[in-house]
C-alpha cells in the first residue's frame, strides 16, 4: 500500500503568502494611474526628477540632467515627438519650480525664461508671455483646480487645466491638463482636435500604466 505524504503546514502558509505577493504584483503593474494619488505626491502636479519618464500616445518626455542656466539650476526635459513607433524629432525644455507653485520653462533656444505654470495662481487669472522669434504674446488662462478627467475609464480628480492662446495667430489654441503626483496627463489642440494622452509614466521610481 501506497503511504499518503502529507504537506506541512508551514509550508502551505510560505507557499499562500508568496502566490498572494505574486498576485498583488500582478494587479499592480496592470493598473494604472490610481484614483487615489500618494500623499507625498499630491500637491506635485509637475514631478521633476532625474529620471523621470512620460509615454504619451504621440510622444514621450525625459527628465535627463539637472543644468545650470544664467546661474540657475534647471532639469533639462527631452521630448520626443512619435509617429509610428518611430523617434520623429527631439528637442528639450528646461523646467525650474519656485517654492509658490510658479514653474518657469526656458525652451531649446535658452532665449528667454517664460512662466509655464502658476499652481497657486485662483481659476480665471492669466497672463502673457512672449512667443521666441516676433512681438507676438501667449495668453495663459488657468481654467480649473479641481477638473476631473476619465481617462479609460480611470477617474482621476483634482486636476489643473491651463489654456494657452498665440493671441495675434490663428489654429493655435490648445489646453494642457496636469494631475496630482502625475503632471501633465493631456494635451490638446481645440483647433485641430488632436490629443496627446498619458499612457504611462514612471514618476520618483514608481510605475503607472494606462490600460
Amino acid at each position: 500500500m501506497r503511504a499518503i505524504r502529507t504537506i506541512n503546514p508551514r509550508k502551505i502558509a510560505v507557499l499562500t503568502i508568496a502566490l498572494t505577493a505574486i498576485l498583488i504584483a500582478s494587479c499592480e503593474r496592470e493598473n494604472i494611474i490610481y484614483t487615489e494619488i500618494p500623499d507625498k505626491l499630491s500637491n506635485d502636479y509637475l514631478p521633476l526628477m532625474t529620471g523621470n519618464v512620460w509615454n504619451y500616445s504621440n510622444s514621450r518626455a525625459t527628465v535627463k540632467e539637472v543644468v545650470t542656466i544664467n546661474n540657475k539650476e534647471y532639469y533639462e526635459v527631452v521630448n520626443e515627438s512619435i509617429v509610428a513607433d518611430t523617434v520623429f524629432y527631439t528637442y528639450k525644455e528646461y523646467y525650474r519650480k519656485t517654492s509658490d507653485g510658479k514653474v518657469f520653462m526656458i525652451t531649446s533656444d535658452k532665449k528667454r525664461e517664460i512662466l509655464k505654470y502658476d499652481f497657486a495662481a485662483p481659476v480665471k487669472s492669466s497672463w502673457t508671455y512672449p512667443e521666441d522669434d516676433n512681438n507676438h504674446l501667449w495668453k495663459v488662462s488657468k481654467i480649473s483646480n479641481n477638473l476631473k478627467v476619465v481617462v479609460n475609464n480611470r477617474q482621476i480628480s483634482n486636476c489643473m487645466k491651463f489654456d494657452y492662446d498665440l493671441i495675434q495667430a490663428v489654429d493655435d489654441e490648445h489646453t494642457i491638463i496636469l494631475a496630482p503626483g502625475i503632471g501633465r496627463l493631456i494635451s490638446q489642440s481645440y483647433a485641430w482636435g488632436v490629443a496627446d494622452t498619458l499612457r504611462s509614466a514612471i514618476i520618483n521610481g514608481v510605475e503607472y500604466r494606462i490600460k
